[in-house]
């Protein structure tokens, strides 16, 4: 058994000097059970407990604290200078993050199976953000310590060799994580927090009670209306299962507020490695996946409602392309119910010819003109939005290991020489067009994705001396 446990006392840049000194501690311990209860056994090898908890801090950039100046070009021969757009901070405390985590490791069968799983949570207090204040402020936003978000989860890692023979092996590793973050509270004077923009009326927010990364803007009416409640008694609005469609003109109707369209964070990750040795040849392929979490892509958004997609000029139900006159057999069929919402914002289920029905009544006739209909993803934010899950052939390895006798006059024992390819095939995805992983930028910014390039494949070589 062991026990490691250390401390730091750490200078904060965001603190006047005789603020700023944080007391950091972590500690962290295992206990090895094979070799504490003596153990020997072919079915257990090895079995191993450790935990650890642990306390850090972090601060923002230098220069924050107080209003500075920046230089510009001269205005006509003169200096030019401009005072910063973003409020000091008063008292601004750092970021810190308490974290603590459980795991085992264990080798099964003369270690040809391996198990090592671990459950994590971490809360992140105080987090230093800028959010946007009024410009009759004469400033365009505050830094300030915005409240708490906590990340829970786990990950696992098996490893294991179904075949072993003196020519031949066959290695797999599979891992697998899930994670999942929950915002605990924001500073008490925000609603919400506006995380970044999606573009065109889609916010991705944080709101105390809730998952991180609510997707949020104006949508689609469905069959279901759901209500959520977040942590400050804000009622929001959800619709689940088949949209609603107009019956007068085959069009889906638009909320009349904001409601939650999804949540970019995924429900887990992994991926799952196949290694095969035969003497001096080795081969392997990485498949990974994704599972849920949502995004917004914009090239399907405006690439339909600009008609400049495939599916803006398809053949309909009718065998016609959706561009032809309606009374020719051309327009849209719309997939849902046909329905609408009362002055109360209530579902109201209606048949063909707009009468109240008490059931559902799918729509099955293409009577929505295609411009028309495509023109009418403006300001329909949700009919971007689509689940980003997707299994991928990551990598591939074929090498050859070759042991001359010349290398080794010079030196080296060894060569190998292996084909490599990476990124080689989207294998299965909910989303049409484009890659699932795009994004137009990085850092916070994920779940939205905005006339991104196509991703790449590359397939090269590699050369490994051994010495």
């Amino acid at each position: 058994m062991y026990v490691d446990l250390t401390a730091r006392n750490d200078w904060s840049s965001t603190l006047p000097i005789e603020n700023n000194s944080y007391f950091y501690p972590s500690v962290s311990t295992g206990l090895i059970l094979t070799e504490a209860l003596g153990m020997k056994s072919d079915i257990l090898s090895f079995a191993k407990l450790r935990a650890g908890w642990a306390m850090v801090g972090s601060d923002t950039d230098p220069y924050q604290l107080k209003g500075t100046f920046g230089s510009a070009q001269p205005f006509f021969g003169n200096p030019s200078l401009s005072y910063t757009g973003t409020i000091p901070p008063l008292g601004l405390k750092p970021e810190r993050t308490k974290s603590m985590e459980f795991g085992t490791d264990l080798k099964l069968l003369k270690n040809r199976v391996g198990i090592d799983f671990t459950w994590y949570k971490d809360n992140t207090t105080d987090q230093i953000m800028q959010i946007a204040v009024s410009s009759t402020t004469g400033f365009g936003a505050k830094m300030i310590n915005a409240g708490e978000i906590q990340n829970s989860g786990i990950e696992l890692l098996l490893t294991g060799r179904p075949v072993q023979t003196k020519k031949f092996n066959w290695d797999i590793t599979l891992n697998y994580g899930r994670n999942r973050s929950q915002v605990i509270s924001l500073a008490e004077d925000l609603t919400f927090l506006n995380l970044y923009a999606g573009s065109w009326g889609m916010q991705v927010q944080a709101r105390p009670g809730m998952p991180y990364g609510i997707m949020y803007g104006r949508g689609i009416v469905r069959e279901t209306k759901e209500i959520e409640v977040d942590a400050n008694g804000n009622e929001l609005i959800h619709y689940t299962g088949r949209p609603l469609v107009n019956p007068s003109n085959g069009m889906y109707i638009r909320t009349s507020q904001d409601i939650i369209l999804g949540n970019v964070t995924p429900d887990f990750t992994g991926g799952i490695r196949n290694s095969f040795t035969y003497g001096d040849w080795d081969f392997s392929f990485l498949i990974d996946f994704r599972s849920g979490g949502d995004m917004y892509s914009i090239t399907k958004w405006f690439g339909c409602y600009s008609g400049v997609l495939a599916e803006t000029a398809a053949i309909n139900v009718n065998g016609k392309n959706v561009r032809d006159p309606v009374e020719e057999g051309g327009g849209v069929l719309a997939d849902g119910v046909y329905g609408k919402l009362d002055a109360s914002g209530n579902i109201v289920f209606l048949d063909k010819d707009g009468n109240e029905s008490a059931t559902p009544i799918v729509n099955t006739e293409a009577f929505a003109g295609g411009q028309d209909f495509f023109e009418g993803f403006w300001g329909k934010t949700e009919l971007g939005i689509y689940d980003a899950s997707f299994v991928k052939l990551r990598e591939f390895n074929l090498g050859y290991t070759f042991k001359p006798d010349w290398l080794r006059k010079v030196g080296i024992s060894s060569m190998n020489l292996s084909l490599i390819g990476r990124n080689l095939w989207i294998i299965w995805k909910n989303m049409p067009h484009i890659d699932p992983e795009n994004s137009f930028s990085a850092g916070n910014v994920q779940g939205v994705e905005s006339n991104m390039i196509p991703t790449s494949r590359s397939i090269g070589f590699n050369l490994r001396l051994t010495l």
